[in-house]
């Protein structure tokens, strides 16, 4: 019985730090869902699921300020896929929506995502 609640609390203290970035990154989500520039700048400096987030919330609030064009820059290295996309794909895209770094590539999927201007993120 004593060994069971000692697995359990060390769950608990395991679980908190998790959780506690789970909602550190959800509460970030929030900010860049209204535009919060730093919001952003820390999502596109982030995980992938926060880098995906942050392209299409800077497409969408126009945003074209030194960092954040600079940190799309660095996502266009990263090819890392997850869902069939990279965040070097996004990011390309992006840089297009935004007219500062036309695409001239030719993966369609790109293409796509700049013929929607990422609509498919309205909100």
């Amino acid at each position: 019985e004593i060994a069971s609640c000692l697995v359990g609390s060390e769950m608990c203290i395991r679980d908190r730090t998790y959780m506690m970035q789970k909602n550190e990154s959800e509460q970030n989500r929030r900010k860049m869902r209204r535009g919060d520039k730093e919001a952003i700048l820390k999502g596109l400096k982030g995980g992938l699921c926060d880098n995906y987030y942050g392209i299409c919330c800077a497409v969408k609030y126009n945003m074209k300020d030194n960092d954040i064009i600079a940190a799309l820059k660095e996502l266009q290295k990263d090819t890392y896929v997850s869902m069939g996309m990279s965040n070097a794909q996004f990011a390309s895209a992006a840089l297009d929506v935004l007219k500062i770094e036309p695409y001239t590539g030719s993966d369609k999927r790109v293409k796509d995502m700049i013929d929607a201007k990422f609509s498919f993120f309205d909100e």
